[in-house]
């Protein structure tokens, strides 16, 4: 027990820093590090299925993206999206955001058909949610008749 708390202590410490690591010193090779330190500890500490792992590989995800390995942040993404149907449930509006963003990355790398998939898993939701005329839903169905008619999709790339 007593290493539980010292390691989440240590992970909750750090993950302090990644903000202004992150996005105010612009420094993604060090944010990475500590990021993936977080995700060692609160493994350890919680398991897979919990809420602040999720968190960490959505972060990873950005980081990766600002570091331009989409690949590797496709990895985190897939593991969020796991995480998050476990936690929240598959038609949950956190997990919603995940398939979407998982889908438009996925279509910038090429893979069209499973980006696309993502992409509809995303907007069911969101759409029930949020309803056909809210601004989210309209972008999201955008996206997919432009994925549908072949046209590029420019939000990341390796």
């Amino acid at each position: 027990m007593e290493e539980n708390e010292e390691l989440l202590e240590q992970a909750e410490s750090l993950s302090k820093d990644i903000i202004h690591i992150k996005y105010i010193e612009e420094n993604y090779e060090q944010a990475l590090d500590i990021e993936l330190k977080c995700l060692e500890n609160y493994l350890k500490v919680y398991g897979k299925y919990h809420k602040k792992v999720l968190r960490v590989h959505e972060e990873l995800f950005v980081t990766y993206a600002f570091l331009n390995n989409t690949t590797q942040g496709l990895v985190h993404e897939k593991e969020a999206i796991e995480i998050s149907e476990k936690v929240f449930g598959e038609d949950h509006m956190h997990t919603a955001n995940l398939y979407s963003g998982f889908g438009q990355c996925t279509c910038c790398r090429g893979n069209i058909e499973e980006g696309i998939e993502y992409l509809k898993k995303g907007f069911a939701i969101i759409e029930k949610e949020l309803g056909e005329e809210h601004k989210k839903t309209k972008r999201l169905k955008s996206l997919i008749e432009r994925a549908e008619k072949g046209e590029e999709i420019n939000w990341c790339k390796e």
